[in-house]
């Protein structure tokens, strides 16, 4: 059951985008705006790319137990993946009309990092700054460098925010803050 609920968390958000920008292809000419058109295009694809490691770590990680789980590290340049996580709940919010701030420095920021984790988290991250928001959503991303080759990712929305109370539970798997009868 955790190993369904992981896989469907973690694959609704590469096909959410992907859907949002094929949506948007269908609504916009070809020849209206190449440029649009291009970036769209290229967000799907990034997208099934994503599926696709997705996938194959699926496969990894159902030859080992849960506990065992190795990272994959390699060298991510944060800033760009941030643009791209940024550009794609544009995308995927289009409806809402949310709008993202992207605050980061002029040169690049790499480290290394299991990028297909990193990117899932901070995905998930930008998706809930969304979805828990009544009004029009609005996330800012600010990205720093730190010493010693470390970064720092802060993201702020306008949304519901997470009571005090509840805030040291949030780590748990699957925690949702209780909201008595209300579902949405």
């Amino acid at each position: 059951r955790d190993l369904t609920h992981n896989i469907t968390h973690e694959l609704k958000t590469p096909i959410a985008a992907a859907s949002a920008a094929s949506e948007a292809l269908l609504e916009y000419s070809a020849d209206e705006n190449p440029e649009r058109r291009r970036r769209y295009i290229n967000i799907i694809h990034d997208q099934l790319s994503t599926l696709s490691g997705m996938v194959g770590r699926l496969l990894d990680i159902s030859l080992q137990e849960q506990d065992d789980l190795v990272l994959k590290t390699e060298v991510c340049n944060i800033k760009e993946l941030l643009h791209r996580l940024c550009l794609d709940l544009t995308v995927m919010s289009a409806k809402t009309e949310a709008t993202v701030t992207e605050e980061y420095p002029d040169c690049d920021i790499c480290i290394p990092a299991d990028r297909i984790h990193l990117s899932a988290a901070i995905s998930n991250i930008l998706d809930n700054a969304v979805k828990y928001c009544t009004a029009a959503p609005h996330v800012t991303v600010r990205l720093r460098q730190l010493p010693e080759g470390e970064a720092r990712i802060d993201i702020e929305d306008n949304g519901i925010g997470i009571p005090a109370s509840q805030r040291s539970r949030i780590f748990e798997k699957y925690y949702r803050i209780p909201s008595g009868d209300i579902h949405n």
